[in-house]
Parts: C-alpha cells; structure tokens; sequence
C-alpha cells in the first residue's frame, strides 16, 4: 500500500500486451483494462472497442459486458469447449448471435479462430 494524501491507494499491477509485434503496457483495475500511456493500444473487445469484459472459465478468455463477445488467447482444444466447431442449423436469429475471436495455440502453431455463434448451442454460424 502507498499512502497518497490521506487516502491509502493499492498499487495496480501491471500487465504487459504483445500482439502482432506491438506492445502496450496497461495497467488492470478489477475487470477494466485501460493504458498506462494513452497512446498505446490496449486489448478491448473485437466487435465493439468496449473496455469491460469479466472472465469465463479460461483466464485468458474473456466476456465482453457490452455486447457479449468472446475474446482471448487459449488451446484449440479448450477453444472447442468455448465454440464447438460444428455448424449450427439453418436460420439463426441475428440478435441471438455472438462474436468470438480466439487466438488459439494447436499442433500446427498459432492460429485464429473468428467468427459469429450461437451462445445457446455453441454452434458456429457464420466464420470470419
């Protein structure tokens, strides 16, 4: 703890980001991630930029709160407990589908898998 003022203030742990050869450093608070220096880029949700996210039961999946996308880096193996790769049935609402992107880590080295799902069934719907 440092003591600023007469507030006593918790040291926020940092957490550095290194995707595509960019790196950011930011600093997590609870479940908001936001930059140390506003210039540099910090993880936000693919689908909607939104800062707030909580976590599933992988620690480096995410939930966005906003729009419930599905976010993070993980095995594909776990990825397929996340997303069954399988096709769901013809005509799926639109307002019933949700956004995932994975960065997924396979036999065949770094991937990714992107797409749009249906959260009730974990059924692919549309990839890309």
């Amino acid at each position: 703890m440092i003591v600023s003022g007469r507030k006593k203030q918790r040291l926020q742990p940092f957490i550095r980001l290194e995707f595509a050869g960019t790196r950011a450093m930011c600093v997590a608070d609870g479940d908001t991630i936001t930059p140390e220096d506003p210039t540099m880029t910090c993880t936000c949700c693919p689908a909607c930029n939104a800062k707030r996210r909580k976590t599933t039961a992988h620690p480096t999946v995410f939930e966005c709160r906003h729009c419930g996308a599905i976010y993070g880096d993980c095995y594909r193996g776990d990825s397929y407990a996340i997303v069954r790769p399988y096709w769901a049935a013809a005509d799926v609402p639109p307002e019933r589908c949700r956004y995932f992107d994975l960065t997924v880590l396979g036999s065949d080295g770094i991937g990714r898998r992107h797409g749009w799902f249906d959260p009730e069934t974990r059924l692919i719907v549309q990839i890309g």
